[in-house]
Parts: C-alpha cells; sequence; structure tokens
C-alpha cells in the first residue's frame, strides 16, 4: 500500500527532471543551434580569416552537363578548414546514376592525386545552392579546386573525362 502511494510522487519527481534537463542547455546559453548551408556561408564570408580564398567557377567544356548557363563561386580557408561552395544554374544530377564530387588542389600534394572535398547533389529545379566542402584530409594551401561528374558515391581517384567546373587562383 505505501508503495502504490510513492508512485504518483516519483512520475511527478521523472517528470520534473525531464524538464529541468530539456531547459538546462537553452537556459545556460550552452545550447548549438546549426546553420543553415546559406548561414554558415554567409558566416565564413564575415569572418574573412586572412587566407580566405573566393574563387568563381568557370565552365569547361563537358557535353555530358548542362553547365554552360553556370555561375558562382567557391570560398575556403586553409587556416579555418571550411569552406562552401556556392551554384547558380547546375544541373540536377539523378543521384542512383553520377554525383558531383569536388576535388582539391593542393600546392603540398602532386596535382596527379587531388584531396576529396566530398560528393553532392543538385536537386531538380534548384536554381542555387549552397553546398558545404568535406575534405577528407588537412588541406595545406589550396590553389584550384574542380568538379567532376563521377559514379554514385565519387571515386578515389577521377579520371577528369567529366570535368564541367573550376576554380584557380592560376591566371
Amino acid at each position: 500500500r505505501q508503495a502504490a502511494s510513492r508512485t504518483p510522487w516519483l512520475a511527478a519527481a521523472a517528470a520534473l527532471l525531464l524538464a529541468v534537463t530539456a531547459w538546462w542547455p537553452s537556459a545556460s546559453g550552452d545550447s548549438v543551434t546549426e546553420l543553415s548551408p546559406e548561414a554558415s556561408y554567409q558566416a565564413l564570408l564575415a569572418s574573412a580569416p586572412q587566407d580566405l580564398l573566393q574563387l568563381d567557377w568557370q565552365v569547361l567544356a563537358d557535353s555530358s552537363t548542362d553547365a554552360e548557363s553556370t555561375s558562382g563561386q567557391i570560398v575556403w580557408s586553409d587556416s579555418e578548414q571550411q569552406g562552401y561552395m556556392r551554384f547558380m544554374g547546375l544541373a540536377a544530377n539523378d543521384a542512383e546514376s553520377e554525383q558531383y564530387q569536388l576535388w582539391i588542389f593542393d600546392r603540398e600534394q602532386d596535382d596527379a592525386h587531388p584531396i576529396d572535398g566530398g560528393v553532392f547533389n543538385i536537386p531538380p529545379g534548384a536554381t542555387e545552392v549552397v553546398i558545404p566542402i568535406d575534405a577528407k584530409i588537412g588541406v595545406s594551401e589550396a590553389w584550384q579546386f574542380a568538379i567532376t561528374v563521377e559514379k554514385p558515391g565519387g571515386v578515389v581517384v577521377s579520371d577528369r573525362s567529366r570535368l564541367p567546373l573550376l576554380a584557380s587562383t592560376a591566371s
């Protein structure tokens, strides 16, 4: 009988504990708010690290995509190991048959083996897309970025046969 009379009090204490736990991070200011890629892109531009690269995409002759109407920029900071790609007008891809892949050329590495910057998709109907860069290893001194079209999941080494976009510090 005493155990039954304690049950409502235990339930109330558990509910109070759950409420305090859920409230605590926001009350202490420690809650983490994840920014959208667009907001993160703008935040990186606003922070303006001294080594921030801002390069425009150059359309290359790749008849396998409708890249000729594509524009946009890439921003990258070696010191922050962070960057974003912005595309306007890049053709949507069918993720089941192909994906776009970013390659980062580093002055500290052989150009035959650029750094994988991640694979990504452009959804149908998207006119402007911001994609975070996912460099698989550290980048010392980026100088060129290339977009290739690869099989789903990307490749370890690209044959660069489908290379629609390039951004470079070289003239």
